[in-house]
């Protein structure tokens, strides 16, 4: 049986304020993104202690650090690889010292007069070339790295983000799947057709909802009002025996919305019988 958890800054970037009201929407478990105005990776030695001092009496656990590892625009990434690889392994230290397995790694954004979202042609060699050093760094350190599907990077989809996976070809990287992400980008059929592409590699979840406009791009709502079929991926994971964690990332910017998407989830579980 999985649990439920949420990315700490979805709620409030006061780790304290978080934590209380998490678990007062009873999740147990949390991911780190942002803490305190910055990157989980750049807390400091007392940061960190004061932050596990705030988990141990919370009684939670950190399941994943959300590294931003590559979004940034495509023409920059040859001259920032290095900075980024710098902030990965500061990542991957913050994992350890949580407890955390997973580091979630993205790709770059669109470039210029690209296909954009939806595009088949993305995952190319030298796309694959850049996680070449994250997957040795995190085989020697112990952690698995997964990849996120964001609608405006190029690893948008179900189809791309099990490209990569095929070509790295490691236990140490594996898809951390966004369906609604996968949605917004244009891939009309993310649940389930896009679940079933991706869960023999899928090593982690992120759950949100999202609804199209009358311009035709998508807006995020909360659960259970928009368009993804929330309960139906969450009687596949039961179905297909998944045992870890279920991470809310409602991108709503309200706690008040934020505390309804929890409470929709919640009850979509308890229908389903978890």
């Amino acid at each position: 049986m999985w649990e439920l958890g949420i990315v700490t800054d979805e709620i409030d970037d006061d780790l304290a304020k978080a934590l209380r009201l998490a678990r007062e929407w009873g999740m147990k478990r949390v991911e780190f993104r942002t803490v305190w105005g910055k990157g989980a990776w750049n807390l400091t030695h007392f940061e960190k202690k004061e932050a596990l001092s705030l988990l141990d009496g919370e009684g939670f656990e950190v399941v994943g650090i959300g590294a931003q590892f590559l979004k940034i625009p495509h023409e920059f990434v040859k001259i920032e690889y290095d900075a980024q690889i710098d902030n990965l392994k500061r990542a991957m230290e913050a994992a350890q010292i949580f407890g955390a397995n997973l580091v979630r790694v993205l790709s770059p954004l669109y470039p210029a007069r690209s296909p954009g979202p939806g595009s088949t042609g993305t995952v190319t060699d030298e796309l694959v070339s850049l996680y070449r050093l994250p997957v040795r760094l995190a085989e020697k350190g112990g952690v698995t790295l997964g990849i996120e599907n964001q609608s405006t990077t190029q690893i948008t989809t179900s189809e791309h983000a099990v490209r990569l996976a095929e070509k790295i070809d490691s236990k140490a990287f594996g898809i951390l799947w966004d369906p609604a992400n996968a949605l917004a980008g244009g891939e009309a059929d993310a649940f389930p057709a896009g679940y079933e592409r991706v869960r023999s590699r899928m090593v982690h979840i992120h759950l949100k909802d999202a609804k199209c406009t009358e311009s035709g791009r998508f807006q995020w709502v909360v659960m259970g009002e928009g368009e993804f079929d929330a309960a139906g991926q969450l009687r596949r994971l039961k179905e297909d025996g998944y045992e870890t964690t279920v991470t809310l990332e409602p991108h709503l910017g309200s706690v008040d919305k934020t505390a309804r998407a929890a409470n929709n989830l919640r009850r979509m579980m308890t229908e389903i019988g978890m």
